[in-house]
This record gives C-alpha cells, structure tokens and sequence, in this order.
C-alpha cells in the first residue's frame, strides 16, 4: 500500500495506467517521495517514478484577500465526483513533458487536463460565445494547452477563485457528456 495522497494503492496506479510498460506515480506524499528521491522501483510488477507535485499550502494566496487556492488534490477530487463514469489517465507519457499531463474523461472525451509538476493551468471545454466574455471579466482564464482556443481556456487554479474553477470544469464536465448519447455512454444522462 502507497500512502493515501492521490494513489492509495498499486492497484489504484495499474488503473490509472493502460500501458503496463510505463512508470509513473502522482503521489505527493513527502516520505514515499524521501524515500525513492526520485528513483524508479517495483511496486506489484510496475515500474513506478515518484514525481513531486505541488501542493498549495495556506500561504498560497491568490490576489483575493484571505483566498487560499484549491490545491491539485482537491482539484483531482472534485472533477471525480462529478459523476458516473469518470476516468482518469495519463495519456501523453511517450511525449516529451506530457507525462505528466493528468487528463480527466467523460463517455471517453476529455473534459479537463492539466500537468501535475506545474498546476499553474487547467484546460477545460467551454461554449465558444463564454469565452471572450471569461477571458474580459477573468485575469485568471487565458489560453489552454495545445487545444483550440475557440473551444477551450486555461484557468490558473492558483488564483482563480473556487467556485469559478469549479463552475467551469462542471460546465466543461457537462458540456462533454451532454454530446454523447446513451448508447455511446451509459452514463449520460
């Protein structure tokens, strides 16, 4: 068993990852990554790397005063519990600086991506006619990563206040499971 931060276990990574052959760990816990220093080791027959990722901590505030920024776990939590039928992986390991790249998915379609070093920009789906608007009334939403800028933003989570990171990543949640039918996706409603 790994430490309970974003992996409770080696179960939980072998389901997080499709190709067996690659090695990556999301855990933010400070002693299992003491303990590897950034070294690759077997963990249940996976080759496993820790990765630091950063953690937003009480002091991490945004220009709002007394506003503390939603940290990559709570992020992670949230865009699970929208709903049925929520996976999570990381699609982009055999690119250079995209294994890290964290990628939630509804009825197959990603709906929110972001890189786990960093955490500075979260890419989300969004109606094109919001997006002049969000971006006018926002400083925190700007362009995303490598996706189409009529169809997506990028919202720095480390100031962007809770409930707009969270009005558009359900809206970009939604917006996805909404295109597929029943029959293409149980789990749209």
């Amino acid at each position: 068993m790994m430490c309970g931060c974003l992996l409770a276990s080696a179960a939980e990574l072998r389901r997080l990852l499709s190709d067996k052959k690659t090695y990556l760990c999301t855990s933010v816990c400070a002693e299992l990554s003491r303990q590897m220093r950034g070294e690759e080791r077997e963990i249940e027959g996976l080759r496993v790397k820790a990765m630091h990722l950063p953690r937003r901590t009480p002091h991490s505030v945004a220009a709002h005063a007394g506003y503390v920024a939603m940290n990559i776990e709570e992020y992670r939590e949230y865009c699970l519990a929208l709903g049925e039928g929520i996976e999570e992986k990381f699609p982009f390991v055999k690119f250079k600086n995209g294994e890290a790249v964290l990628v939630f998915y509804v009825c197959g379609h990603m709906f929110s991506f972001f890189d786990c070093n960093e955490f500075s920009v979260v890419s989300l789906k969004c109606q094109p006619e919001r997006i002049v608007a969000l971006r006018e009334q926002h400083t925190c939403i700007g362009d995303p990563i490598n996706e189409s800028k009529k169809h997506w933003i990028g919202i720095d989570p480390t100031t962007a206040p809770d409930a707009l990171l969270k009005e558009l990543t359900r809206n970009s949640y939604e917006m996805v499971r909404a295109k597929y039918n029943k029959k293409r996706c149980p789990h749209a409603q």
